[in-house]
C-alpha cells in the first residue's frame, strides 16, 4: 500500500518532466524553423541588394558613356546624339548650344547644317511657324517639298515625325524657360528702379540687338525693360539654342527628299 501511494506521488513530477522535455524539444524546433526563415530572408535582401548594386553601377556607366559622347561630339562640331538617328543634335540642347568651348567657337546652325551636309532653308521659310503648322501626311506629297514624289520608307516617315516632336518639344521647354527668366527679370528690374517709362502715344525706343519686354503703366503708359546681353545672358543663349534646334530638323525634314 505504501509502495502505491509512493508511486501516485511521484506521477506529478514524471508528468511535469515529461512536458518539460516536450516544451523543450518544441522550442528548439521552432527556433531552429526561425533560424532557417532568417537565413532565407537574409539572404534574399543581400541578392536584392547586389542586383540594385547591379542596376546602379549600369545605369552610372551608361551616363557617364552618354556625357562623353555629347562631350565628344560638341568638340567636333557634329550635331547627333549617336550616329543612329540623327534626332535632337548635341549642339543643339540648352546646355550647349552656341556655348563657347575650349579653342572653338560657337555653334550655330549653319555649322550643324555642315557637319551633316544639310539643305539649306529655303527663302522666305520661317523654321518655327512651319514646324507648327507641320502635317505629316500632307508633307511627304507636297510638291514644294517633294518634287519629284519620293516615296520615303516606314523608317523614314517615322524618323520625320519624331524630328518635328523633338524639336517642337524643346521649342516649348526653352520658350518657358525665357518667360521665367524674363518675368524673374523684370521684377528685380522693378524693384531697383531699372526701366523707362513712356507716356501714352510715345514711341518706345529700340536698342540693337537689345532684348526687351513691357508692361502697361497705370497712365495707360508703357515701362519697358532692356535685357543687355552681359546681364542676361541665359536669355539670349536660350533664343539661340531654339533657332538652331527649329532650323536644323526642318533641313533634315527636306533632306529625306534628297538623293
Amino acid at each position: 500500500m505504501d509502495k502505491l501511494k509512493s508511486a501516485f506521488g511521484l506521477a506529478p513530477t514524471i508528468l511535469l518532466g515529461v512536458l518539460s522535455v516536450a516544451y523543450v524539444l518544441e522550442w528548439r524546433a521552432s527556433r531552429e524553423e526561425a533560424s532557417q526563415l532568417l537565413k532565407h530572408m537574409s539572404g534574399a535582401m543581400d541578392g536584392f541588394g547586389k542586383r540594385q548594386h547591379v542596376h546602379a553601377t549600369r545605369w552610372t556607366a551608361l551616363l557617364e558613356r552618354i556625357r562623353n559622347a555629347q562631350d565628344a561630339l560638341l568638340a567636333q562640331g557634329k550635331g547627333t546624339f549617336d550616329g543612329t538617328t540623327g534626332i535632337g543634335p548635341s549642339s543643339t540642347t540648352p546646355a550647349a548650344a552656341g556655348r563657347e568651348t575650349q579653342g572653338t567657337a560657337p555653334v550655330t546652325a549653319e555649322k550643324v547644317g555642315e557637319a551633316e551636309q544639310l539643305p539649306p532653308l529655303p527663302p522666305g521659310i520661317q523654321p518655327a511657324r512651319f514646324l507648327e503648322e507641320w502635317d505629316a501626311a500632307a508633307f511627304f506629297q507636297d510638291q514644294r517639298w517633294n518634287p519629284d514624289q519620293k516615296e520615303l520608307t516606314r523608317a523614314q516617315k517615322n524618323r520625320a515625325v519624331a524630328e518635328v516632336t523633338y524639336a517642337k518639344s524643346m521649342a516649348d521647354v526653352l520658350n518657358a524657360q525665357v518667360r521665367a527668366e524674363v518675368a524673374e527679370g523684370m521684377e528685380k528690374m522693378r524693384a531697383a528702379g531699372s526701366f523707362v517709362e513712356y507716356g501714352q502715344g510715345e514711341r518706345p525706343v529700340a536698342v540693337s540687338g537689345v532684348f526687351t519686354s513691357g508692361e502697361e503703366t497705370e497712365e495707360r503708359g508703357m515701362r519697358l525693360y532692356y535685357f543687355y546681353p552681359e546681364e542676361f545672358p541665359g536669355i539670349y543663349q536660350k533664343r539661340q539654342d531654339k533657332r538652331i534646334i527649329v532650323e536644323t530638323a526642318v533641313r533634315r525634314l527636306l533632306s529625306l527628299f534628297k538623293d
